[in-house]
């Protein structure tokens, strides 16, 4: 057996999980939010909105965007964000050790 368990981080509203976190994986990979969405089985407006929410909720910006022409739109990570993909996986690591060390210790006896 093991712990299982969902985390954000909220302000007010949930500002950033797992969600938000693999869209800008996506993002990054691609280069553009649209790509990102169609390989995440969700719709150009919602992950738009994902995004918007984010930055409002965090007060940054994600993405720096560039609009069409001749070789099409895309988008890159912002340093912030960057630095948020790399806080969120080091912290999920070390939350996965630690629950997993006091799942062990107050469940080893009984399951």
């Amino acid at each position: 057996m093991k712990v299982g368990y969902r985390v954000w981080i909220e302000n007010e509203n949930k500002a950033f999980g797992k969600g938000p976190y693999e869209l800008l994986i996506q993002i990054n990979k691609l280069g553009s939010i649209n790509m990102a969405c169609k390989n995440l089985n969700m719709s150009y407006s919602k992950g738009f909105k994902i995004i918007k929410k984010i930055e409002d909720e965090l007060g940054f910006k994600l993405l720096d965007r560039t609009i069409g022409g001749k070789s099409g739109g895309g988008c890159s990570l912002t340093e912030n964000a960057k630095k948020m993909i790399c806080s969120y996986e080091n912290f999920i690591e070390e939350l996965d050790m630690e629950m997993n060390r006091l799942f062990e210790k107050h469940f080893n006896n009984i399951i």
